[in-house]
């Protein structure tokens, strides 16, 4: 019956391939934003919903303002040697890294990265756990470049308010 109906909207079905071995496990996500609320709807609905009710996907969230040792939570700052503009400060973001018991590959949403291309969502896919950082400002402090393995990961020429949208597109692509 279905392939009738398929034939008859003029759609070509393909048979489908054999299945050998198991599938690898999808990688936990880890989470670095100023707003982990950001991810709440994407997160929550479709296929991204269900994989997560049903523990497929599991998603961790760290927020720098929660390890701001500020009466005010700040976490932005001048750059460390002079430069325009305000980045987020080492010292929460450093606190939010180190929380995560297995952080795995740790990327940082940033302009001017590496492309996230179709092969970089295949080996990200093969990991255990990976750690997304969201950078807000005019980016990070220097600095969490040389204290941590952090990949700079790039979505596209577009320049964001942050990297909330970039890390939701990785891990939709990661998960596909």
């Amino acid at each position: 019956m279905r392939d009738r109906a398929i034939a008859q909207s003029g759609r070509h079905a393909l048979p489908a391939a054999p299945f050998c071995g198991t599938l690898p496990a999808m990688p936990r996500f880890h989470l670095v934003s100023l707003f982990p609320e950001f991810f709440d709807s994407p997160l929550s609905t479709a296929l991204m919903g269900r994989a997560r009710e049903t523990g497929v996907a599991t998603f961790s969230f760290h927020d720098p303002r929660a390890f701001s040792t500020d009466k005010h939570r700040h976490v932005d700052d001048r750059p460390y040697g002079g430069g325009p503009g305000m980045v987020m400060q080492g010292e929460p973001v450093a606190r939010a890294l180190r929380s995560i018991e297995r952080p795995g590959r740790m990327l940082l949403m940033t302009p001017g990265g590496r492309p996230f291309n179709q092969a970089l969502a295949r080996e990200m896919a093969l990991e255990e756990d990976l750690t997304l950082v969201c950078g807000r400002y005019e980016g990070l402090d220097a600095r969490l470049l040389e204290l941590f393995p952090l990949e700079p990961v790039s979505v596209g020429e577009a320049v964001l308010n942050g990297g909330e949208t970039a890390a939701l597109a990785v891990i939709e692509e990661v998960f596909a």
